[in-house]
């Protein structure tokens, strides 16, 4: 006999557990695939599954990555605008004593 592939779901709040091969239709459980869907809910009313799409959920990571900023990033910005300054500093230094040299200071 052909078995099919059925999609469980936690009966008290619809969660996708897994999919199984089986004869017959387990208890809680759709032939419906749960694709595309992040957190995946089986709702019994419509019998749909909703959840957040996928393509809904890699732009909310892209955008939450965008806007979050790594501690070792901005301490290295802060190292960076310092060193800039210092070499600033010394580059105009140096074009003064190189200034005093030619006339003789």
């Amino acid at each position: 006999m052909a078995k099919n592939i059925y999609f469980l779901y936690e009966p008290n709040t619809g969660h996708y557990l897994r999919g199984v091969f089986a004869d017959t239709k387990p208890a809680n459980s759709t032939e419906l695939e749960p694709t595309g869907l992040v957190d995946a809910v089986f709702n019994t009313d419509t019998n749909k599954w909703e959840g957040t799409s996928i393509a809904d959920e890699m732009a909310k990571a892209e955008k939450l990555a965008a806007t979050s900023v790594d501690p070792n990033q901005k301490q290295l910005a802060v190292i960076t605008q310092v060193v800039m300054k210092q070499l600033a500093q010394h580059t105009a230094d140096i074009a003064q004593l190189k200034a005093q040299l030619k006339g003789g200071n």
